[in-house]
């Protein structure tokens, strides 16, 4: 689509008129030129080269990711360990509390009396 060029002629256009007829030629200028089938875009348009280099970048990522997965079950296993073991060691520490209250057949009260009575004997 082309446009001819208007005489500059007199030939009854004011310069205003032909100003504003150039500014609307020239807008359907550019218009024309950066129309979609005219300049594709360079985001879609991706080449072997860079096709390939994606394919590693996503081989990179996946086998990345299969690394911190076995690490964080490696983590998660040993955090489960440790947990266990505190558990253990807090279930036994409360059983063998339990054993020394039961052989402690001594209640508060005789508890103080007898402090009392210390106390009143060093006096």
């Amino acid at each position: 689509m082309f446009y001819t060029e208007e005489d500059d002629g007199d030939d009854g256009y004011s310069e205003k008129h032909i100003a504003s007829q150039r500014y609307y030629r020239n807008h359907a200028y550019i218009a024309e030129l950066f129309q979609e089938g005219c300049v594709p875009d360079v985001r879609t348009v991706v080449t072997k080269q860079r096709m390939l280099i994606l394919q590693k970048q996503v081989q990179s990522l996946v086998s990345h990711q299969s690394q911190l997965e076995e690490e964080l079950q490696f983590i998660d296993k040993s955090y489960r360990e440790k947990k266990e073991k505190y558990d253990e060691s807090n279930n036994k520490f409360l059983s063998q509390m339990e054993e020394l209250k039961s052989k402690c057949d001594i209640e508060k009260e005789e508890f103080f009396k007898t402090v009392e009575v210390q106390q009143n004997q060093k006096m």
